[in-house]
């Protein structure tokens, strides 16, 4: 598992593109707030790499995702798998939030901050839509759109000379 980017380009493979539109906000919160730490460059990459292993590990455990009538034995079994990535990608976002990167990266780390907040918000939609039905065709619950923001973003972040990847 190589950090942030991997787990999200794998997530985006398997679940592919699109998606869009206005989100139920995450109902999982982190247990513990993260104080604000300022770091350097290295504490920055070791840091991310750690959360990024985290978050990745957490992605991979949730597939795969089932299809079938809402609130089934197999939808409910997936929503379950998916509350637990859930709950990891909000303390991953929490982290990562109270992290304060060196200058040179301080506004793609914000941007990464909220595409890891979005895809809390699509994964708590994609549990609402697997516990009781939603009005658009399944795949556009399971594309996670916010995958795009958090990788585009990280390999910003790789060109300006961080290694976040492992």
């Amino acid at each position: 598992m190589k950090g942030v980017v991997v787990g999200v380009l794998l997530v985006a493979a398997l679940a592919g593109c699109g998606g869009g539109g206005k989100h139920a906000q995450p109902t999982v919160t982190a247990p513990h707030p993260h104080a604000a730490v300022a770091v350097d460059k290295a504490a920055y990459d070791t840091m991310m790499q750690r959360l990024g292993h985290r978050l990745s590990a957490s992605m991979k455990n949730m597939y795969p995702i089932v299809d079938t009538q809402p609130g089934a034995a197999a939808s409910l079994a997936t929503a379950a798998k998916i509350e637990q990535t859930e709950a990891v990608v909000v303390s991953v976002t929490e982290a990562v939030r109270a992290i304060v990167p060196p200058p040179p990266i301080r506004a793609d780390h914000q941007r990464l901050v909220q595409g890891l907040h979005e895809l809390g918000v699509e994964l708590n939609e994609l549990i609402h839509v697997l516990k009781k039905g939603g009005p658009k065709p399944f795949g556009a619950y399971a594309s996670f759109a916010s995958l795009r923001t958090i990788g585009q973003v990280t390999a910003n972040i790789q060109k300006k000379g961080y290694a976040i990847d492992g």
